[in-house]
């Protein structure tokens, strides 16, 4: 894996900042917090799949992450958090997100939120494998046997007669790789961008990205794609969707100044309990026996990669 890459699987990630503390136990419990939470926003945005297209939802997220971050980035760092800098970088993890969002709420209109959180969950193995194909980092046979076992573990969850298999299989697949790549794109603006500007032109990127393709789509005529006018019911459904995207980022931040990286990122998997129980809650939908094998081996297999990950780059500060 690349060097310094946090493996978070949530949907939503900062860029880290630097470490301001030591504060092991705040950080743990901010990240446990924040990854419990962005189920809800999940759950919500499957409820609004029923009316609006995910590239809408999509949108309308970074739109209302823009209306929760923009004063609190004006307030914290000024008329310099509206430019993107580096601005092609910027740019580009906006595109990422915003891809990796639609295809993710893509899948949730098909899929129960486990089931589809846990497809996603593949993303810090894609990073694994990435860095090994395409940035010549060195990945050894135990980090490799952890990424096949993890995709094993994503062919069972979408395996033939659990209801999920098909095209729609491949959505959350689609978010994964998005999402790895924009974890790749982060680490190269660690120290580069202050949090606050990073995520308010995410949002910015995202939601501009988003808007052009929802045009395009509309005007070729593709059902389902392009722009529903929004049910006044339904503004506050958007609305919450930016308040928790908002706090996740707020809370992801803070966990990350008090806490490495290394530490938090398998604290990303008690997301999953937490969309069971929206899944259960909101949709009645509950894992069968398979599924929970298959939702066991990739949280296994990222755990392991998280914590081998944590050794080497240990034996590497004692070197």
């Amino acid at each position: 894996m690349a060097k310094g890459i946090p493996v978070n699987p949530a949907p939503v990630a900062p860029l880290p900042p630097k470490q301001a503390g030591d504060d092991a136990r705040g950080g743990i419990a901010l990240m446990a917090l924040a990854v419990f939470i962005l189920p809800v926003m999940d759950g919500i945005a499957k409820f609004l799949g029923t009316d609006y297209g995910p590239i809408q939802i999509g949108m309308m997220r970074f739109l209302m992450q823009i209306a929760f971050t923009l004063p609190f980035a004006l307030w914290m760092v000024g008329p310099r958090a509206l430019i993107p800098r580096p601005f092609a970088l910027q740019v580009v993890r906006g595109m990422l997100i915003g891809m990796g969002t639609t295809f993710f709420f893509g899948g949730l209109r098909f899929m129960p939120i486990a089931e589809t959180l846990a497809i996603f969950f593949v993303s810090p193995l894609l990073v694994t494998a990435i860095s090994a194909l395409l940035l010549r980092e060195r990945v050894g046979l135990r980090r490799w046997s952890a990424v096949a076992a993890g995709f094993v573990g994503a062919m069972i969850v979408i395996r033939p007669g659990s209801g999920i298999f098909g095209i729609a299989a491949i959505l959350p697949l689609c978010a994964a790789m998005s999402f790895a790549f924009y974890l790749i794109v982060t680490r190269q603006l660690a120290g580069r961008s202050d949090p606050w500007s990073t995520n308010l032109q995410t949002g910015m990127s995202g939601a501009v990205f988003l808007g052009i393709i929802m045009l395009a789509a509309g005007a070729m005529g593709l059902e389902g794609l392009g722009f529903v006018p929004i049910q006044s019911g339904h503004w506050l459904h958007f609305a919450a969707i930016g308040v928790i995207a908002t706090v996740g980022h707020l809370m992801m931040i803070l966990a990350l100044s008090r806490a490495p990286a290394s530490t938090l990122a398998p604290i990303g998997y008690m997301e999953m309990p937490s969309a069971v129980l929206v899944g259960w809650l909101g949709f009645g939908d509950v894992p069968d026996f398979w599924t929970v094998i298959g939702i066991v081996i990739i949280v296994s297999a990222g755990l392991y990669v998280s914590w081998r990950e944590n050794q080497l780059a240990r034996k590497a500060k004692q070197q």
